[in-house]
């Protein structure tokens, strides 16, 4: 698994590209949650930006909304038994969000809340959140 871990982030290193990025970053949980898809990801050919061409290729014939993503990633690497696109693809975006062991330290910025967001005032019909500090 180091060898497919290392090939990934040395790609990533060398790219200045943040869909490699958050790729790599996906793909990084993949390894850490299924050690056995290390063979596949770390052979020889197989890149992050093939593979972001596979999911570009995958969105031209739909909407490339997570689960097709992750099928395409999947597609891609030859990797068949890991069960459901779109809880595999749920499980790695909680992974990157924080919501489980992640191989970074804080939440990449797409899932910190935006700088500009203010706290809104509950609505006049949300009566739990009026009726809270009673």
């Amino acid at each position: 698994m180091r060898e497919a871990l290392d090939k990934v982030r040395d790609e990533m290193a060398k790219a200045n590209n943040r869909q490699i990025q958050y790729l790599g970053e996906g793909v990084t949980v993949l390894l850490q949650h299924y050690p056995h898809t290390a063979e596949a990801i770390g052979a020889d050919g197989k890149s992050l930006k093939d593979c972001l061409t596979a999911i570009r290729n995958a969105a031209r014939s739909g909407v490339a909304d997570p689960a097709t993503a992750t099928e395409a990633i999947l597609k891609y690497y030859g990797i068949a038994d890991l069960g459901d696109p779109a809880r595999l693809a749920a499980e790695v975006n909680l992974a990157l969000c924080g919501g489980a062991p992640a191989p970074h330290p804080a939440p990449p910025p797409h899932c910190a809340p935006s700088p500009s967001a203010k706290a809104q005032a509950p609505s006049a019909f949300d009566i739990d959140a009026l009726l809270e500090g009673l």
